[in-house]
């Protein structure tokens, strides 16, 4: 806003990307390779509601990994 503060959706946009950047970051994505999980998807829905008569921005992260297993006997 013109305060210079941001608003709700520009702070959850923010936080969003935040998540988006750690999920990506090439030391992370290593350590997941390590621990076979390297199939990583992720899906972000945003949405806006009202709660209280107050506007809410939403993110919500659906994170999926294939792990392959190892059996060992």
């Amino acid at each position: 806003d013109s305060s210079g503060i941001p608003n709700g959706a520009e702070q959850n946009e923010t936080i969003s990307n935040d998540i988006i950047e750690t999920l990506n970051n090439a030391a992370n994505r290593k350590t997941l390779i390590n621990q076979r999980m390297a199939n990583m998807e992720f899906n972000i829905d945003t949405d806006e509601d009202e709660f209280e008569g107050k506007s809410v921005f939403i993110s919500e992260f659906d994170l999926r990994f294939e792990s392959t297993l190892l059996l060992t006997t």
